[in-house]
């Protein structure tokens, strides 16, 4: 079973989560909670969202350490703890690219629910979860 615990990183500290997670940076995090998940005393992975609307975390970001197996058991298991913090909802968006988070997202209980474009050309799966798939 995990556990998330939630800390505040530095940006720099952020920087280096994601460059190690994903292997590139992005300029800006707009996060206002970034989770450990942990099972025991290991750090599995983290994970960034922020409130978005009443029972809505909008969730930006699961990435998992180095050297972590079993990554899609995890991440439905963050998906889960995630709504038993009180988000009956959970949404995001995944670049269209990304088909293996997609391919997560869906056999996880997530529906697609639109698309939309960055302003950079990129496009973007938007997707949305209801805690009543837990069981």
């Amino acid at each position: 079973m995990i556990n998330l615990v939630e800390i505040n990183p530095s940006q720099e500290e952020m920087r280096e989560m994601f460059i190690e997670s994903f292997g590139e940076h992005e300029n800006t995090f707009l996060s206002q909670h970034v989770f450990l998940v942990c099972e025991g005393d290991t750090e599995i992975a983290w994970c960034s969202g922020y409130p978005h609307s009443k029972g809505t975390l909008y969730l930006q970001y699961i990435g998992f350490r180095k050297g972590i197996t079993k990554q899609y058991t995890y991440y439905k298991e963050t998906v889960k703890a995630l709504h038993e913090m009180g988000y009956p909802w959970i949404m995001g968006t995944i670049d269209n690219e990304n088909v293996v988070a997609i391919m997560w997202a869906l056999r996880s209980g997530f529906k697609i629910i639109g698309a939309r474009q960055a302003s950079d050309g990129k496009l973007y799966v938007e997707i949305l979860r209801r805690a009543s798939n837990d069981s």
